[in-house]
């Protein structure tokens, strides 16, 4: 006990101090194992001794439990002693030789039994505990008494004599139960005794066990404490000194600087403290730089800069906007933007916000018309892009440029280019109804140039230049061409008769009918006079007359309604073609025109044919 109150009074401080700082040079797990493994020592020491005393106690536990066996053994013995004195008397009185014999061997064996378990009992009880020598002689001789008291009244009522076995029963048999009796009172006097003993040294053990663990604990719990002190105070230091420096660091000290000595975890965390600060107050003293640096660019900057949240409250507007826009920047924060906006521009912000919030990275342009102080509008080009997530922003910003002037040059330009445009619509109707005039003006001189003035025929010129192609093309998809000369009969007289103008009527009729009568891709030309000349390409072998007889018919079949009345108009027909080869249209012409004469020779109306022999 005064080792322990030593142990759990206070140290000398210098002990203290001294093994402070010898724990300070250990590393963090280090200190915490000693701590520890002491800690666990002694625990372990005071489990060893509480189950040393544990096993003393369950010996004398034990020592009391065979006490009880051998009393109880002895009880059984006496009990048994007692039912023979009583099984002797019954017997007796009943003269029963067999039921007497029975119960006699049943009692000898019990009775052996039950002194077999009094020896054994005994027998366990080492030293000199348990019964003692005298006690164990009545015993024995009580049982061999009874034995040979059983052995004897069993021969005594084979020979039935019941007055001999009273007798010893009023002798031998009393006298043994009341000696068996002394004996057991003995017996358990001194056993009873043997057993208090036992129970005095299993409570002396108890108290000695309760005072030396109350000891070992109270031992244990000081030394522990005084171990959790100095490992504590060897870890609380180095941490009061690095939290002093995190709130110095924290204030925006970064002078502070942490001095841990020694090799272990928290030296080598104050390095990297005083390391880190300095660097800290170099990048501060950067950042400021930059910051000053950015602020002078900002509040210099020409162009308005605004931050708005997502319903458009302004946080922060640069000190450009007060001069592009003619308003106090103090009066801006707090305020919806949408107030110093047009209708148009209430209703395009929002979406332009949620639009800029939904792609983070997206520049998001759009104008909008902002009222100065003096309600006059401004023209404002503006880019906004979402920095919500910026915490130096946290909202939108809204990079804007006045382009009023620009705007209402543009608009000046506009209106230049609308009245320019005006003029030219104008001019271009004007163009185009002068050029409309022009193409049709050539198209009558093409005409004139191409087309017969009275049938509307194509021209000589131009049927002849007909035939050439379609003599070319011929050659080239290898087909025949025909042509066919028509000439109306007696026109002279016609024309000498009723006049030139029913001549005229019967040239134009004569037209008409024709062009009517042909295929579209044919060609039909007034080739002098009262001549026509037809162009029929796409000829395969020799012609076929009927199709020109069709002609002829078309002509002869209707009179014609002239000024001068119905007059009956014939034509004669020439047809002249080339077989193969390459014709020369002189050629065709002058075979054509032979026919024809050869057709009038013949008595007019009619078709006559030739065909142009191939070159040798």
């Amino acid at each position: 006990m005064t080792g322990a109150k030593l142990i759990s009074g206070p140290l000398p401080r210098p002990r203290i101090e001294r093994a402070i700082s010898r724990l300070a040079q250990l590393r963090i797990g280090l200190r915490l194992g000693i701590c520890f493994s002491t800690i666990v020592w002694r625990f372990t020491l005071v489990v060893v001794f509480g189950i040393w005393q544990i096993h003393m106690l369950h010996g004398q536990i034990r020592r009391v439990d065979e006490l009880d066996r051998q009393i109880l053994a002895v009880l059984r013995v006496d009990n048994t002693i007692l039912r023979f004195a009583e099984l002797a008397r019954t017997a007796a009185s009943a003269r029963d030789a067999v039921r007497f014999q029975a119960e006699a061997r049943a009692i000898e064996l019990e009775l052996r039994r039950f002194m077999d378990a009094v020896d054994d009992a005994s027998r366990a009880t080492s030293g000199t505990t348990g019964i003692p020598a005298a006690g164990w002689t009545n015993l024995v001789y009580c049982r061999r008494a009874i034995e040979e008291q059983l052995q004897v009244m069993a021969r005594l009522s084979e020979k039935g004599d019941w007055s001999a076995i009273n007798l010893r029963l009023g002798n031998q048999v009393n006298w043994m139960e009341g000696a068996f009796n002394l004996a057991v009172g003995e017996l358990d006097g001194q056993v009873a005794a043997e057993r208090n003993r036992s129970l005095a040294n299993i409570r002396r053990r108890e108290y000695w066990t309760y005072l030396l663990l109350v000891s070992l604990a109270v031992l244990i719990g000081a030394a522990s404490v005084a171990m959790a002190f100095v490992v504590t105070r060897s870890i609380a230091d180095p941490l009061r000194k690095l939290d002093a420096a995190a709130r110095a660091l924290a204030a925006g000290n970064f002078d502070y600087q942490v001095s841990i000595s020694g090799k272990n975890e928290f030296a080598t965390l104050a390095h990297a403290f005083n390391v880190a600060t300095n660097h800290l107050r170099d990048l501060y003293a950067a950042l400021r730089r930059s910051e000053a640096y950015f602020r002078s660019l900002i509040e210099n900057v020409g162009d308005p800069i605004f931050v708005v949240d997502e319903s458009g409250t302004l946080l922060y507007a640069s000190p450009a906007a007060r001069t592009a826009l003619s308003i106090s920047t103090s009066g801006l924060s707090g305020r919806n933007i949408a107030e110093f906006l047009g209708a148009v521009g209430c209703e395009v912000i929002p979406g332009v916000l949620r639009r800029a919030a939904a792609d983070s990275y997206a520049r998001i342009s759009t104008e909008l018309r902002w009222r100065d102080a003096g309600q006059s509008q401004r023209v404002l080009a503006a880019i906004v892009t979402d920095h919500r997530d910026d915490q130096a922003v946290r909202g939108f910003v809204i990079n804007a440029h006045d382009i009023t002037e620009r705007k209402a040059a543009e608009d000046r330009i506009r209106d230049l280019n609308e009245h320019l445009e005006e003029l030219v619509r104008v001019r271009t109707q004007e163009l185009e109804k002068e050029k409309h005039e022009l193409l049709e003006a050539r198209e009558a001189l093409r005409e004139q140039a191409t087309r017969d003035g009275l049938t509307r025929l194509w021209n000589r010129n131009s049927i002849l230049e007909i035939l050439e192609r379609e003599i070319e093309r011929g050659v080239r998809e290898k087909h025949g061409t025909a042509i066919v000369l028509a000439d109306i009969d007696h026109f002279k007289s016609v024309n000498d008769t009723y006049g030139h103008l029913v001549g005229d009527a019967v040239l134009r009729e004569t037209s008409r009918r024709l062009a009517e009568a042909i295929r579209s891709y044919d060609g039909l030309g007034r080739y002098g006079g009262e001549e026509f000349l037809l162009v029929l390409p796409n000829w395969a072998g020799q012609p076929d007359t009927s199709r020109i007889e069709q002609l002829r018919a078309a002509i002869a079949d209707a009179p014609f309604a002239t000024a001068a009345g119905q007059l009956s108009v014939t034509c004669s027909f020439g047809v002249a073609w080339a077989e193969r080869g390459s014709p020369d249209s002189q050629d065709l012409i002058h075979l054509a025109d032979k026919a024809l004469y050869r057709a009038k020779a013949l008595g007019r109306n009619r078709v006559d044919s030739l065909i142009q022999e191939p070159a040798p």
